[in-house]
């Protein structure tokens, strides 16, 4: 059957690399024999499928052999080149630990982060000598004080981190990834004797947040040109900060009473602060009025598109021409230029513009300078500073909750030196190197 498909498909296969393996607890291999275009596939124990090595009996214990022999290649020639007297300098050297070494012990961590603590602890011990080799510490430097003159944070933490980062990435996309149905988080704890599933870890990670998954933005195709939707940015006479706040308030009512007359007008703002996030909007022909809290875990540009959001949803019902202001240039500028790399917030905004656009006569979404004093703008900002706690959106982008998700792990990290019993006596190490929290894609 195999065959006739790559037959079909035009595809041709090398079967002197096919090997076949049985994913099962039985340590006995299986007695079938299996053949492709006439050859025997020969049945194996392990395999290797885009660098990972995968065992029958799903474990990576193999993986983490083949790991500790390729790193410490790379060791020898790091200890090579980090001699004391003629050696590179040890910013340059921590560099190549963690493009060389580092990249390759993490690699694939949302596969093998459900392996026990020992296999894990593998990869971290061999990432600690190479902070050794590179920062020049002997091997009885306490693990606390190697990592805070690296600059660095634990592997485990980085791991975690980035295993959490790639899921919580497939449950934004929902349908969209093959992911999606397996990570959806369960109601309750599973008693099991192997590690728990990191869907289920997922699932706590982000309880502790206080928030739900199904409130993620969902994935929806970017906004396309349309006749009835304009921006204007940076052409309208009052669009400039360089006048005074009363040129531009003047030179915005001489405009919107020679061109807006007979338009709605709607404004919109969010204000962010530690304890809160609220937006607010109003229809200044109608007086309708909407505002309310949303996530603290967004950012400010997505609290804005959220402003808007809500005014398209919610202000806009009749058959008219809409002018809607708003004094987040980068969202306006996002939404002009959407496309399939734009922030899900813009892709939803942009999906609720497309339902509505059918039934008015045209939108202007159009840019104000903040606190210049024009009357909408100041209104709806006094509005959102005074917003009820209440929520009145539930949603919350991916992205910003990956950056909670980081300072969570970064307040982890600065705690863990804080109770070590290290941090008194070196706490001048506090200031010494800023820990590097930065975090590449994985998949």
């Amino acid at each position: 059957m195999i065959s006739q498909w790559c037959d079909t498909w035009k595809l041709n296969i090398q079967t002197e690399k096919c090997e076949a393996i049985n994913f099962s607890n039985f340590k006995q291999m299986p007695s079938s024999h299996l053949k492709l275009y006439d050859q025997n596939i020969p049945w194996t124990s392990n395999i290797k499928i885009l660098g990972l090595i995968f065992s029958a009996n799903l474990s990576f214990k193999q993986h983490f052999l083949h790991l500790k022999k390729a790193t410490i290649k790379r060791l020898n020639a790091l200890k090579a080149i980090a001699a004391n007297s003629w050696g590179t300098r040890t910013t340059h050297l921590l560099q190549i630990v963690n493009a060389t070494i580092r990249s390759k012990l993490e690699y694939g961590c949302h596969v093998f982060i459900t392996s026990s603590k020992s296999e894990i602890l593998t990869t971290e011990i061999l990432y600690r000598t190479a902070l050794r080799f590179a920062t020049g510490l002997p091997k009885w430097t306490p693990i606390p004080i190697l990592l805070k003159e690296a600059g660095q944070i634990s592997l485990s933490l980085r791991i975690r981190m980035l295993a959490e980062r790639f899921f919580l990435k497939n449950l934004s996309l929902g349908e969209i990834s093959p992911l999606f149905h397996y990570l959806r988080p369960l109601t309750s704890r599973l008693r099991l004797r192997k590690p728990v599933p990191l869907s289920i870890r997922l699932s706590e990670q982000i309880n502790k947040l206080g928030m739900e998954i199904n409130f993620l933005i969902p994935p929806h195709p970017p906004l396309q040109k349309q006749e009835k939707i304009r921006f204007y940015l940076d052409t309208l006479p009052f669009q400039t900060k360089t006048y005074s706040n009363s040129i531009v308030q003047t030179l915005f009512n001489e405009y919107k009473n020679l061109y807006w007359k007979y338009k709605i007008i709607i404004a919109t703002d969010a204000s962010k602060s530690n304890e809160n996030c609220s937006i607010a909007s109003k229809n200044f022909t109608t007086g309708v009025t909407k505002a309310g809290s949303v996530s603290n875990y967004n950012s400010i540009f997505t609290s804005e598109a959220l402003a808007i959001l809500i005014a398209i949803n919610n202000l806009i019902n009749d058959n008219q021409h809409y002018v809607l202001l708003s004094d987040s240039l980068s969202v306006l500028k996002a939404l002009q230029c959407s496309n399939i790399h734009s922030k899900s917030i813009i892709k939803l905004l942009g999906h609720e513009i497309y339902k509505i656009i059918g039934n008015i006569q045209s939108i202007e979404f159009v840019w104000t300078p903040g606190h210049a004093g024009i009357t909408g703008n100041e209104y709806v900002d006094s509005l959102a500073r005074k917003a009820p706690s209440s929520l009145i959106s539930q949603w919350i982008s991916h992205k910003d909750l990956l950056l909670s998700m980081k300072n969570n792990i970064q307040e982890e990290a600065k705690n863990e030196w804080k109770n070590s019993k290290y941090y008194h006596e070196f706490n001048f190490l506090s200031n010494n190197r800023s820990p590097n929290f930065s975090f590449q894609s994985q998949g």
